[in-house]
């Protein structure tokens, strides 16, 4: 159409319009191979491809074959691709056999012209169809313009070539391996190829695919050829763009810097960078905490137990002044009480090493920790003199009453329940036999000693007759030990 002098086809009036997504997919193969210029008009070079009488594709890897002085090598590859395929392989049993690597066609073609034997294993070369691909390729020779050099005219057939002129007709289908020793590839053009079964292109870093199944989004590779990223670079110097990259690698769990290359949809290589946005990468480092919640965090025993004793006061109620320290709260300012403390912190191996500790009561005045350690104290002090911890947390929630877990024995001599929170919450009380297990759970201290207590000493006199198991507990000595120590 462009060699009519029509650049825009929906101007025509057409009995049966085509699509305009292929129209624009045309025209974009077309300028990708020169044969359009910007503006869509048809270039010299897209009427010398228009005179050849081929597909586009095939019309300018000649061109370019006898630019490199291997037209004829082209020529076979266009006549190979316009033509079925030279060789037949057994499909029929359970491993079927196939090789799409080009190059085995063009060292069959190559034999016969040399009238050498030949022969493929596993498959049964169709010699009438391979002298007529030969006949083809030498027609072609002796109606291109410019193929006059020696190396085009010779009948020379450079087989290690074939990726390089294929890439030329079809760079849109250079295509890289997605993972080593797998079959599977990415195009130029963003879609997916994959070589059927193993064959001599599997492992291969970059390949050029000529021909594919219909397969929208991983099509099959019917024929290919070798190539190489030396290649991709000498052959497409100038078009590859390079970009700067921060963001999360899932892999390494860190955020990460780095200058990518690309050639269209292949990142051909990544390298990491030293110096970049550091605000930027703190933004994405919070938001990945933001997304894995606090668990992520360092958290102490000590700090744990801090927040717990904070969130319980604000649950008690007065104490509303007090920072909040709710997981929501904490994951909505992360920016404000953590950010400050993860400078070069980048991934979740280094936030291993904050202080997470520092951050948080950070958030406190030196009246308010006070507060916290005199209203919900980690521990308290028992009659017998040991000092126990009081647990503020059940999972990740607050409790509305601490418990503390003491062996009966131990409380012998106090009255009243102990409290928290100004005194307007009772701790609850899990009184643990000799053997540490609970014998009674209670918030009112003085009701068990009254009315529970004469019950549970019967039994536990039966089983641990050795201790000591006073009639009067509100006036006995208590103790840790089996007995009261006898005072001198």
């Amino acid at each position: 159409l462009a060699a009519w002098g029509v650049s825009a086809p929906g101007d025509l009036g057409w009995m049966d319009p085509p699509d305009p997504g292929q129209i624009d997919t045309a025209r974009d193969l077309l300028m990708t191979l020169g044969g359009l210029d910007r503006r869509g008009r048809i270039t010299a070079h897209g009427k010398t491809m228009a005179g050849i009488g081929l597909h586009p594709r095939l019309a300018h890897m000649i061109l370019q074959g006898i630019r490199k002085d291997q037209g004829f090598t082209a020529c076979l590859l266009a006549a190979l691709i316009s033509e079925r395929d030279i060789i037949g392989f057994d499909r029929s049993g359970p491993t079927p056999v196939s090789d799409p690597d080009i190059r085995l066609r063009l060292e069959v073609l190559e034999k016969i012209m040399n009238r050498r034997p030949v022969s493929v294993q596993g498959g049964m070369v169709k010699t009438g169809l391979a002298r007529r691909v030969i006949r083809a390729a030498r027609m072609m020779m002796k109606t291109v313009p410019g193929s006059s050099g020696s190396g085009n005219n010779s009948g020379r057939v450079d087989i290690e070539a074939a990726g390089s002129l294929l890439a030329a007709g079809f760079p849109d289908r250079i295509a890289k391996l997605r993972s080593s020793g797998g079959h599977a590839y990415v195009m130029a053009s963003g879609k997916g190829a994959v070589l059927k079964q193993a064959c001599s292109l599997s492992g291969r870093g970059f390949i050029v695919a000529a021909e594919l199944d219909g397969n929208p989004a991983n099509a099959g590779i019917f024929l290919a050829a070798p190539y190489s990223l030396e290649d991709l670079e000498q052959d497409f110097s100038g078009e590859f763009a390079a970009a700067d990259t921060l963001e999360w690698d899932e892999h390494r769990q860190a955020v990460r810097a780095a200058r990518e290359v690309w050639f269209k949809k292949i990142r051909v290589r990544t390298a990491r960078l030293s110096s970049f946005d550091q605000d930027r990468a703190a933004f994405l480092f919070l938001e990945q905490i933001r997304k894995a919640g606090l668990d992520i965090l360092p958290w102490t025993k000590s700090l744990k137990g801090f927040r717990d004793r904070v969130l319980f006061l604000r649950m008690a109620g007065g104490f509303d002044h007090l920072p909040d320290l709710s997981e929501a709260y904490l994951l909505d300012t992360l920016e404000s009480w953590l950010g400050p403390f993860l400078t070069g912190i980048y991934s979740f191996k280094a936030l291993q090493k904050a202080d997470v500790t520092a951050a948080l009561t950070a958030l406190f005045s030196w009246q308010d920790r006070q507060t916290v350690d005199s209203q919900a104290p980690s521990h308290l002090v028992v009659p017998s003199g040991s000092k126990k911890p009081l647990k503020y947390s059940a999972g990740k929630s607050a409790r509305k009453a601490p418990i503390l877990e003491v062996r009966l024995q131990e409380m012998f001599s106090l009255l009243q329940t102990p409290t928290v929170a100004n005194g307007s919450v009772r701790v609850t009380l899990h009184l643990l036999s000799p053997a540490g297990r609970p014998v009674q759970i209670t918030d009112d201290l003085a009701s068990f000693w009254k009315n529970t207590y004469p019950e549970v000493k019967k039994d536990l006199m039966g089983r641990y007759p050795k201790h000591y198991w006073p009639d009067d507990p509100v006036n006995a000595v208590p103790t840790a030990r089996a007995k009261p120590r006898k005072s001198k």
